[in-house]
């Protein structure tokens, strides 16, 4: 019988786990884009446009360096604690979170004056940002100590800890990165520089506040005996390096569109474009949500042999993901210009057709499951590395193809296949 009480629930059990933690991501996420929303709109008012610029790349750099230096390892982190759990018990978990933690740590800290160096490169020869140039070390600094938090809440998903997990990943960035900011505008202390200094801190604090939890959450098990089986115990980086792939390759497949179209459709077009774009990627929250939940239960079962649950628990999670989405498509395709109008302006109802046609692919990627969640966490890393290389090539090409012969509507019906 497996260790792990999670794998081992009753259907309605998971079924209350899969609410309660999307209802954790949900609300996590939510705080992410809203905290987002409040400190631009704060920043536009208190920098100048190039000061305000600078900030806007800052992020950029450190979504992109951060995901870059974790090489993949938070989520073999996730899939070799579960497995542990149901086949080792908790005394192995344990070790391969305090393993998993400290690796991203040396990876983040070695790594630094390397960061440096190509930031810098970035920030002054590429984008031609003198501030970012300047505070280059600054930057660097910024993405090791967010690929070492984001690390931390990691492990804890893999214990099922969900809501710790969202916790110490974006939600208390994000609330403490608004109040900080709140508190530099009414100081009137506003600059580029010490932005960047309270986003560090601001990443920093979950960072310690996660490995101090950590530690007290492992501290229980001692023994150096037990076993450690499977790929990712064997070459844990090789594995972190095909999920790093397949999460970069990810990143342009779900943005390249944005850049295309800002290529060949008019600024207005464009505008209209992105504005859809952005409202058809809320759609994408519950299957985002349940793509978080699933991969330490199918981990789980995968290693404990137990396929069949395995495939009755996907096709529920599928279920769960799903049914808002169709529902909030249907609604908003339907009713989709006056929805527009009234959210961004009347200028916008245009964006509905793009809506139409954009949102067909979280649906459709609700409808199927999580189909790649389930590959990377029973060992076909690789497989989808490679799929997701081929898959964004194709879709890049066919964007570029499309778009040069139909606009902003080619651009569309690339990116929605």
């Amino acid at each position: 019988m497996t260790a792990d009480p999670l794998v081992s629930a009753v259907p309605a059990a998971f079924r209350r786990h899969m609410a309660r933690s999307s209802g954790y991501v949900l609300g996590g996420q939510v705080l992410r884009i809203s905290s987002t929303f409040t400190v631009l709109v704060i920043l536009a008012h208190q920098l100048t446009r190039p000061a305000y610029a600078s900030i806007v790349l800052f992020f950029l750099l450190v979504t992109i360096g951060s995901t870059v230096i974790r090489c993949g390892l938070p989520k073999a982190c996730v899939r070799a604690i579960a497995s542990a759990l149901a086949t080792d018990g908790r005394e192995g978990a344990d070790r391969v979170a305090r393993t998993g933690a400290v690796t991203v740590g040396l990876l983040a800290l070695v790594s630094l004056p390397i960061t440096d160096v190509v930031v810098h490169y970035l920030a002054r020869d590429v984008l031609g940002d003198p501030v970012l140039t300047r505070l280059s070390w600054l930057v660097a600094g910024a993405i090791s100590v967010e690929g070492y938090q984001l690390t931390i809440a990691e492990v804890f998903r893999g214990f099922h800890r969900v809501g710790t997990a969202v916790m110490l990943g974006y939600a208390a960035r994000s609330a403490l990165l608004v109040l900080a900011v709140i508190v530099l505008s009414g100081a009137s202390a506003s600059s580029a520089a010490s932005v960047l200094w309270v986003y560090l801190g601001c990443d920093a604090v979950p960072a310690l506040v996660g490995s101090v939890m950590l530690v007290r959450f492992t501290s229980g098990s001692h023994s150096a005996k037990g076993r450690q089986s499977g790929d990712v115990a064997r070459n844990p980086l090789a594995v972190g390096v095909a999920l790093a792939v397949v999460e970069i390759t990810t990143f342009f497949l779900t943005q390249g569109d944005s850049l295309v179209v800002g290529a060949v459709a008019s600024h207005t077009d464009t505008a209209l474009y992105n504005t859809a774009s952005r409202f058809a990627n809320l759609l994408a929250i519950p299957y985002f949500a349940t793509s978080l939940v699933l991969p330490p239960v199918v981990a789980g079962l995968w290693a404990s042999g137990q396929h069949g649950r395995l495939e009755r628990t996907v096709r529920a999670g599928a279920f769960i993901g799903a049914v808002p989405v169709v529902v909030v498509y249907a609604v908003v395709a339907a009713f989709g210009a006056p929805i527009m109008g009234a959210v961004f302006g009347h200028g916008y109802r245009g964006a509905a057709a793009y809506f139409v046609i954009l949102g067909i692919g979280p649906v459709l990627n609700a409808a199927t499951g999580a189909a790649v969640t389930v590959l990377t966490m029973v060992g076909e890393q690789r497989l989808v590395a490679v799929l997701t290389v081929v898959i964004t090539c194709l879709t890049l090409g066919a964007e570029i193809a499309l778009g040069e012969e139909f606009g902003g509507v080619g651009v569309a019906v690339a990116s929605a296949l």
